[in-house]
């Protein structure tokens, strides 16, 4: 399942006794957290009925004051699509959980046919995932880790990310690179996410397995041990970004 293969759900009661009820995001302040973070991370999000036709989009922007969303579709999104008798929500991925509220008195506007107005949801859940979503890019295309010391002794080491998501990173070991054994902690990595872009961090070694591409080696399964708030942040926001990277990057789930 693909990052942009988020459909909303059909969520028919958040009265405290549905199922949906313990998703719920209650108070006004976490809802309004919630948006602001879409409208800084640029998250996508899929905008329709739930089991209908549905459009691309992001939200654009909000005012609370006001009580109003604005939202942007996608280039060559059809907004007859939204226009449907029920409920019409916005569905995303938000801290690898997914995010979904509702668009109340959904309405175009006359000076740009991709803009979208709404009111403030009043409904919003927030549904956890056991899997995390990891970005994979092609082979020499992706981001970078850079290891200042392995071992006492040791050059550094430079190796290319196969997958990065929130929880973790998959890295290439070629055949002739040192050891890295499941359980060894990596303090200090340096990953280059794309030129200019950087975050620091700790790791352990988890997994190791056969890599699936030319030349052999290992794939090297690690987990982030620690990340500064401002890197999880810039980590979020890339992952976040790279559904709009069309065929640079590909997105899954772990």
């Amino acid at each position: 399942m693909s990052f942009l293969d988020t459909v909303p759900a059909a969520i028919s009661r958040l009265d405290g006794r549905g199922p949906w009820a313990r998703f719920q995001v209650i108070h006004p302040q976490q809802r309004v957290s919630m948006l602001r973070e879409l409208v800084r991370g640029d998250v996508p999000l899929t905008l329709g009925p739930a089991d209908g036709a549905t459009c691309r989009g992001v939200l654009w922007a909000f005012d609370e004051a006001a009580g109003l969303l604005r939202l942007r579709l996608a280039p060559g999104s059809d907004q007859a699509l939204l226009f449907v008798p029920g409920p019409v929500w916005a569905a995303g991925y938000l801290h690898e959980a997914k995010l979904q509220f509702e668009l109340l008195g959904l309405h175009g506007t006359a000076q740009a046919p991709d803009v979208l107005l709404a009111g403030m949801p009043e409904r919003m859940v927030h549904l956890p995932r056991r899997r995390a979503l990891r970005v994979r890019r092609p082979e020499g295309q992706g981001p970078t880790l850079h290891i200042a010391q392995l071992h006492e002794g040791d050059r550094p080491l430079s190796l290319a990310v196969a997958d990065i998501s929130m929880t973790g990173v998959g890295l290439w070991k070629p055949q002739l690179t040192p050891l890295l054994r499941p359980g060894t902690e990596i303090p200090a990595v340096r990953v280059t996410l794309e030129p200019g872009v950087e975050i620091r961090a700790d790791l352990q070694v988890a997994q190791l397995s056969p890599a699936s591409r030319r030349g052999g080696g290992l794939r090297v399964g690690c987990e982030w041990r620690a990340m500064a708030p401002d890197a999880a942040e810039t980590l979020q926001r890339w992952i976040a970004r790279g559904s709009r990277r069309g065929g640079m990057v590909s997105l899954a789930f772990d």
